[in-house]
């Protein structure tokens, strides 16, 4: 039996093809769970300003940190035992990207050679982006699992 879906949208064909359609489509869980880290880690829904480019520059600077942690735990997952490589949630991960930032920030500036970091922020970093990022619910259904239904 083959699998059919059936997508409806306001894009014409000659714009993007039925494939293409559902290549964005596969895309829309990563994109809502990127919202949902923003809210989540950045407090962004929380934001309350009169000012458009006060606005322009949380939303940017949000992205921007969601960005950095994304790469982050990607590097930290390709180094990591192949069993433990699905338990570096997202959402896990960016609540303990958030709690050792000032460890991360300070190593990052003393490798582009502005300031000397505490050898304790090299220390400080490890467990909290290496070991406590791991999620303890090893038999939680996943978020990409739901969505890949």
């Amino acid at each position: 039996m083959q699998k059919c879906h059936l997508y409806l949208s306001k894009v014409r064909h000659e714009v993007l093809a039925g494939e293409e359609v559902a290549s964005l489509y596969s895309m829309r869980g990563e994109v809502e769970l990127g919202f949902r880290e923003l809210k989540a880690s950045c407090a962004s829904d929380k934001s309350r300003t009169d000012h458009p480019d006060t606005d322009e520059t949380l939303i940017r600077s949000s992205v921007s940190t969601l960005t950095a942690t994304r790469r982050l735990q990607t590097l930290i997952r390709r180094r990591a035992n192949p069993e433990l490589r699905a338990r570096y949630t997202q959402l896990q991960f960016a609540a303990h990207f958030r709690r050792g930032a000032q460890c991360v920030f300070a190593c990052l500036l003393e490798h582009f050679g502005f300031e000397q970091a505490e050898q304790s922020s090299h220390r400080g970093m490890n467990p909290h982006l290496v070991v406590e990022a791991i999620d303890p619910h090893v038999n939680r259904q996943r978020s990409r699992e739901v969505w890949s239904r």
